[in-house]
């Protein structure tokens, strides 16, 4: 027997990969803006005298965290585009709404965190 159209009940599974997808990006992009925001600005100011052998793989560390923030932050919006097309197709309509709050707050939040962590640590003039 062939279901009908209105028979058709879709999977909210597309909602639930789009809220796990934004939510992981979220979190790691968080977790990478902690770690650079701590390091930096101390290792601003020991630069002007020359940093240690530790102190220098430790900017390198900052650096490499600093460039998988792209990765993280694609994730988040990935999932945050999951989320709408989720919600268009009622997919997973609630979790695809979650998806797309959490997936476009996530880049705003990293860098507020970031920058925030980075005037803290560092000396002001």
């Amino acid at each position: 027997m062939i279901p009908h159209a209105s028979h058709d009940i879709r999977s909210s599974r597309l909602g639930t990969v789009a809220l796990v997808l934004s939510v992981a990006g979220a979190v790691g992009s968080l977790a990478a803006s902690v770690f650079t925001g701590l390091h930096l600005g101390p290792l601003e100011v020991r630069s002007n005298t020359g940093l240690t052998n530790e102190e220098q793989t430790l900017l390198l560390t900052v650096f490499i965290v600093m460039g998988s923030q792209l990765a993280w932050v694609g994730m988040a919006l990935w999932g945050a585009i999951q989320g709408i097309i989720a919600t268009v197709q009622r997919r997973g309509r609630r979790n695809g709404t979650v998806a797309v709050v959490v997936g476009f707050a996530a880049p705003l939040a990293s860098f507020v965190l970031w920058l925030a962590l980075v005037l803290a640590t560092s000396p002001l003039g």
